[in-house]
């Protein structure tokens, strides 16, 4: 019997295996990256789209889906309605092989039927699973400004497919509304990575951080305006405005961080914060106008991912923890006592600093930098694969060990 403080966990699986599927997409775009030759000569670009997709859909998606199933049960306390893990499964394979079939088949000069079947599977999981997040989320009491963060988050991520599905079909030469493609790229990336995956990492680090440091939450009352302002920005276009709303969060998580009880922040959360704060960059670099793509870049490196491996590098092996101590809590070794610090601080730090030499490699045109920062995004992503390995296994030997000592066989 699963105890009470861990009844809304799922079943680990939901979780590891689309975060699995996002790390080997995560490598496949860094290899398909060190092809490509930093240029303003970018747009149609086979390899790089496919490698902006593999990192978005592939890595990101994919990393929140999987997350995701496992955040609702906690963000509204109680354990998700009948079938939600049988359908879960099923947009997992779902999500999972559409994502690689259409983010590969972006990698010619013109997408084909590919990119278009591994569309259509995409936007039908998404969809699937947006509905049911939905209805958890809606009903459900307390943490009403982080629900409201999921929320926006989930209508962006419908507003964002409608304009995907836009500029798919204009590279196809059927354009629906006949939008000019710049305009629409940039609606459709601000929507997706600012909207969906951003409110989604707002939401997950107002819960996850305060949780494993033991400290309050954010206040609401900076959460509300702070996604009012955030949302607002992305759907109009107005950079000042969305950097109101990432200033507010990052008040709302320094005045959350100085009341912590654990005082010692291990490299996965180090790196999940750098990568919240690195939204101040980002907006920096929005309202210089220098470059839409230096903003992109800045998004997708010193942002999401580095908040996705700090809160992936804690989340799951938490997971591995809770499922194999469940009934004998008292007698099991602490989460970090199975941990692989060394792995997690180069794939935490490794990040950051990939993404730093991207953003260089891209602003001056230098090759060196760009595969410099390509090759150790590399090594970040087979890190974070290896700290997650290692974590599980290590779990497993220790919950052997803790079934062979007199008296615990029936635990």
């Amino acid at each position: 019997m699963i105890p009470a403080q861990v009844r809304t966990l799922v079943p680990s699986k939901l979780v590891v295996i689309p975060v699995a599927a996002s790390l080997i997409a995560e490598v496949l775009a860094w290899a398909f990256l060190w092809a490509w030759h930093p240029s303003p000569a970018w747009y149609a670009n086979g390899s790089l789209l496919a490698s902006v997709h593999l990192i978005t859909v592939g890595t990101l998606a994919m990393a929140l889906l999987g997350m995701g199933w496992q955040l609702v049960p906690v963000a509204t306390g109680v354990r998700p309605k009948s079938g939600w893990n049988t359908a879960a499964n099923i947009i997992n394979g779902v999500g999972i092989v559409g994502a690689f079939i259409f983010a590969l088949g972006l990698a010619g000069t013109q997408p084909g039927v590919p990119s278009m079947i591994g569309a259509t599977f995409v936007v039908l999981a998404m969809m699937a699973r947006s509905v049911m997040v939905m209805r958890e989320i809606f009903p459900a009491e307390g943490r009403g400004m982080i629900r409201m963060w999921i929320i926006l988050a989930e209508l962006s991520l419908w507003a964002g497919l409608g304009y995907g599905l836009m500029l798919l079909t204009n590279r196809f030469g059927s354009p629906i509304l006949g939008l000019s493609p710049f305009p629409t790229i940039a609606i459709h990336a601000s929507l997706l990575l600012i909207g969906w995956i951003g409110g989604w990492i707002v939401a997950m680090a107002s819960i996850l951080v305060p949780m494993f440091l033991v400290s309050p939450e954010p206040r609401s009352e900076l959460l509300g305006p702070a996604a009012l302002f955030w949302f607002a920005g992305v759907a109009f276009g107005w950079p000042v405005v969305w950097l109101i709303g990432a200033a507010l969060f990052a008040l709302a998580m320094s005045m959350s961080l100085v009341r912590r009880v654990r005082k010692k922040i291990g490299a996965d959360l180090q790196m999940a914060l750098l990568g919240i704060f690195g939204l101040l960059a980002v907006a920096g670099l929005m309202l210089s106008g220098l470059s839409g793509v230096l903003t992109v870049i800045a998004a997708l490196a010193i942002f999401a991912l580095p908040v996705l491996h700090g809160i992936g590098l804690r989340i799951i092996p938490f997971l591995f923890w809770a499922y194999a101590f469940a009934d004998n809590v008292q007698n099991a070794p602490l989460p970090e006592q199975v941990g692989a610090p060394s792995l997690s601080r180069l794939s935490a730090y490794g990040a950051m600093v990939a993404g730093i030499l991207l953003l260089a490699g891209y602003g001056f045109e230098s090759l060196w930098a760009w595969r410099a920062g390509v090759l150790l995004g590399n090594i970040s992503s087979i890190s974070y694969l290896g700290a997650i390995v290692v974590t599980a296994f290590r779990t497993w030997q220790a919950h052997n060990r803790l079934l062979s000592l007199p008296g615990t066989e029936a635990s």
